[in-house]
């Protein structure tokens, strides 16, 4: 799975520059759409829960954008 990946885009979407953090989200969703459903499935609280407080913060549309996108990518590929 993309287990071993996540701490990786996590650093960046929570605590990167702006930049970085868009990179990261649009890198996890990346990974996400190569990812099968039922290796996903085991890291659902570890992406979504990141992702989902980012968004509760002051940023710019790009990121929020980049993380919506990635959350809506990984619910659909899980659901």
């Amino acid at each position: 799975g993309i287990g071993c990946i996540i701490p990786i885009y996590k650093e960046c979407i929570l605590n990167g520059p702006p930049e970085l953090r868009e990179s990261g989200a649009n890198g996890l969703n990346e990974a996400i759409n190569l990812s099968d459903a039922e290796a996903l499935k085991p890291s659902i609280m570890n992406v979504t829960g990141p992702l989902i407080r980012v968004l509760g913060e002051r940023f710019s549309t790009d990121i929020k954008v980049a993380i919506l996108e990635t959350l809506s990518t990984f619910m659909a590929k899980v659901s």
